[in-house]
């Protein structure tokens, strides 16, 4: 048990005090209904907080003498702090925290609770949270750490797929089998160490790292059996070379060297957390599998409990323990389940993709947790961590390592000081003399972007003008693993919010009409708007979102490249004709190792390019242009630009190009992250327009705010985005507000070159979107998608390019041909589906 350091008698008799407090509101296990019903509050992540506010409104409604409150809780701040906030609170804890008294034992309600169940939870889980005789939190939901592989990389080496119950020594013959080398440089490493953590190898190979028979437990670092297994791991990548060595820095984050060598198709294999899989998936031919075993009770996969907990300073304990056993019996999207009940009756395993099952089962079989490799001491681990840096340096043997690790560890628990005594205090609710209306700021990076810490500032501005109204900011709240944001998961999640413009794809009804809004207002209003986006934000004559900013699809260069090459920089208003100097002064494709132009990542690149030359997929009327003979000449410049000065489509080969230097120019979005893949500093990227042509366009993305249609107060929201849309504190790209764009302020805050750049587009006058824009709807992008197919049948597979044209012309009207005289189908989603079957079935 922990020994508690405190001391004074002032000290001890405040304890008393608090614990007879406590105890005297735990007593009974009936909660009697009160005239004034008691508040309770649970700090979870903003990202969640939709979710658990309609749990916390089915909690209320059967539970009349309790309200819980919500709180948004900064996942930055420090446990000790976040439990003196609320009541009850999603928490991963730990030794650390339970030795400081800062979350009650729950041992006490589990028993009294007949209905908890305790024998529904997988294995572990629930015995993850018990140490020192108690019961720390209620998990909910488990994460692993897994290994993932590249089919492909597989398949083309002819080695099997790894699957659950594979062993040390199959990894290692595949590490072997799959690592390739070129000229003496590896291309592609068997492994790849991406999240840094040495215990499924350590403990997979040399069994239990604490001696958890006597008390208290001793850490057993120096064991030859956890020599041999330290030795064995490092040798991945000092012997037998299958594991490039990563500095801690150059691990870990999505920016990092591990994750450029996983994007760029480098590694076969490597560690990763499974609610990655989503994402990294996209585009790609993934597998993954439980870290390998070679005994039957090994236990090598890591695992990570959410859970439930209860402040150690709560006044209402009964309360919140209903409350939390209520949520426990709930499903959060947000990992597997921990209850076996909640993941079968909601028909999780059976959701799953086709192997996961299995490899899920298996790691929650043999999986273990960091508190349960340490025994509950605490501060053992980064001692390993250090040895095997120092190993994988090669500064020390493993013996030598591992026994200065033993000799400076100091893990004894009861070092750990425990908190003072503490009260939660309940903030004050809202009084009901206000109008609130919650806000999504959607496109946020971080779960501390400053992007929703200016939303904040504007929203208590706003307040002060508007005091009937109060604006709560959050950010949506999505499934782990998500891969796609739509438009009707945002409106379902608050009353107003913001949204690409490329959302309204979806059915329109999902956000209100602006139109009714701005009545009386609209000349003065519109006309302070840049005249395409507005256009944009239109589908049927209707504006559905205010526009706020837009992001131009400019280019990039390498100034290495075109120092060495003796070439002056791209201007900022260049043309098609300085462009293709350009690529033919640096180089037919391929020569000396590098490329002059590099193709984007998305289908707005041949859009742009063939649209610049005059060609439009639609003309004004609507009519589809795609066999016209402009169209032919465009599409024939751009194709014998690719041939000539491009490089393969292919993910995987244009990011290695990129991160080696050997690209000189490429096309791509300010806002987009793609960038950060290179190793090239900000001051040796350049960066300027797209090259203009005989017709002025441009190919944007752009962010608007627009209002629920479930919205209970839209005349609030309109209000709320109105003001937004006049700040500037948050614009980064080109502001939709002419009074915006021309002001002193925004110039000074953006970078120079930017606003240069964003500049000579609004400096060109009358301009217009690139049709993708018009194309944008679940009913047209079949006519969009048709002209893709044809530039990849010309590039590709040689088709002629008139014939590949007129096919496309052929199919997209035949498609819409469908669409206008079928009538039999009410819903629009099932025609589009059977006119796209009929045209492709048809071929």
């Amino acid at each position: 048990m922990l020994k508690n350091r405190t001391k004074g008698i002032r000290q001890s008799l405040l304890a008393c005090f608090v614990l007879c407090l406590l105890l005297t509101a735990c007593e009974g296990s009936e909660i009697k209904q009160s005239p004034t019903p008691v508040t309770i509050t649970f700090g979870c992540p903003g990202r969640e907080e939709n979710t658990y506010r309609q749990l916390a409104n089915r909690f209320e409604a059967d539970n009349p003498g309790i309200r819980v409150q919500l709180l948004n809780l900064d996942p930055e701040i420090e446990p000790g702090d976040m439990v003196k906030k609320a009541d009850t609170l999603v928490m991963y804890v730990s030794p650390e925290v339970t030795h400081q008294n800062l979350v009650k034992d729950l041992s006490p309600f589990i028993e009294a609770d007949g209905a908890f169940r305790p024998d529904d939870f997988y294995p572990n889980t629930l015995e993850n949270v018990q140490w020192d005789g108690g019961i720390w939190g209620v998990p909910f939901a488990v994460h692993f750490s897994l290994v993932f592989y590249d089919k492909d990389a597989f398949d083309v080496a002819g080695v099997t797929y790894p699957e659950p119950g594979w062993t040390w020594d199959d990894f290692l013959t595949k590490a072997q089998a799959l690592t390739e080398k070129a000229h003496e440089e590896v291309t592609r490493w068997g492994f790849v160490w991406r999240l840094r953590d040495p215990l499924p190898f350590v403990l997979g190979r040399a069994g239990p790292l604490v001696d958890t028979s006597v008390d208290p437990p001793v850490l057993m670092l120096d064991r030859p059996e956890v020599v041999e297994a330290v030795r064995w791991f490092a040798d991945l990548a000092l012997k037998y070379q299958v594991m490039p060595y990563l500095s801690p820095e150059q691990s870990g984050p999505v920016n990092s060297d591990a994750m450029r060598l996983v994007t760029g198709g480098q590694a076969a294999m490597w560690s990763e957390y499974s609610h990655r899989w989503g994402q990294q998936s996209i585009g790609r031919n993934l597998g993954i599998a439980p870290f390998p075993v070679d005994e039957p009770t090994s236990a090598t996969t890591p695992i990570r409990l959410d859970s439930y907990v209860m402040s150690a300073g709560t006044a209402h304990p009964q309360e919140s323990w209903r409350w939390l056993a209520f949520l426990s019996r709930q499903l959060i999207d947000d990992g597997t389940p921990a209850r076996r009940s909640i993941a079968e009756q909601s028909g999780y395993w059976d959701n799953l993709e086709h192997g996961m099952a299995d490899v899920y089962h298996f790691a929650l079989e043999h999986g273990f947790t960091q508190v349960e490799a340490g025994g509950g001491l605490v501060g053992w681990g980064w001692g390993l961590h250090d040895a095997l840096e120092a190993v994988l340096r090669e500064e020390q043997d493993a013996r030598e390592a591992l026994a200065t690790a033993q000799g400076s560890i100091r893990t004894e628990p009861g070092e750990i000081e425990a908190s003072e005594p503490f009260l939660v205090s309940t903030p004050d609710s809202n009084t009901g003399n206000e109008t609130s209306i919650t806000f999504l700021a959607t496109f946020l990076r971080t779960r501390t972007d400053e992007r929703q810490q200016v939303y904040i500032a504007l929203a208590e501005q706003f307040h002060e003008r508007h005091p009937e109204l109060s604006i709560a900011v959050k950010s949506p709240s999505f499934p782990r693993g998500s891969t796609r944001v739509t438009l009707q998961a945002l409106a379902e999640q608050g009353d107003c919010l913001e949204f690409l413009d490329a959302f309204l794809i979806e059915d329109r009804n999902i956000l209100l009409d602006l139109d009714p809004m701005i009545e009386g207002e609209a000349e003065v209003l519109l006309n302070d708007f840049q005249p395409p986006f507005l256009d944009a934000f239109r589908r049927e004559g209707k504006l559905w979102g205010l526009p706020a900013e837009g992001f131009p699809l400019v280019m990039y260069y390498n100034k290495n490249l075109f120092d060495t090459a003796g070439l002056e920089y791209p201007p900022l208003d260049w043309n098609m004709n300085d462009f293709l100097n350009l690529t033919q002064a640096l180089g037919k494709a391929g020569s000396n190792n590098q490329y002059a132009y590099m193709l984007s990542l998305g289908t707005a690149e041949p859009v742009f390019f063939v649209e610049q030359h005059g060609a439009r997929l639609v003309d004004h009327t609507g009519s589809i242009t795609l066999d016209t003979p402009a169209m032919a000449e465009a599409v024939r410049w751009y194709t014998n630009l690719i041939r000539l000065y491009g490089i393969p489509a292919v993910y995987d080969v244009r990011v290695d190009l990129l991160q080696k230097n050997r690209v000189a120019m490429w096309s791509d979005y300010p806002m987009s992250d793609y960038s950060k893949l290179l190793t090239l500093t900000e001051e040796e990227i350049g960066m300027t327009t797209m090259p203009q042509g005989t017709a002025k366009v441009h190919d944007f993305n752009l962010i608007g705010y627009g209002i629920s249609a479930k919205s209970a107060h839209p005349k609030a929201c309109w209000q709320w985005i109105k003001f937004l849309s006049e700040q500037m504190e948050l614009i980064k790209g080109v502001p939709a507000r002419q009074s915006i764009a021309s002001s002193q302020t925004y110039r000074h805050q953006l970078d120079a070159n930017l606003f240069d750049v964003y500049s000579t587009i609004l400096s060109e006058g009358e301009w217009t979107f690139t049709s993708s824009k018009r194309l944008a709807t679940e009913r047209d992008r079949f006519i969009s998608s048709q002209f893709h197919q044809a530039i990849e049948a010309i590039l590709e597979d040689g088709v002629d390019l008139e014939q590949a044209l007129s096919e496309a012309q052929y199919k997209a009207e035949t498609y819409i041909l469908c669409l206008e005289t079928t009538s039999s189908y009410e819903d629009e989603k099932e025609l589009i589906d059977t006119c796209i079957s009929q045209v492709e079935t048809s071929e």
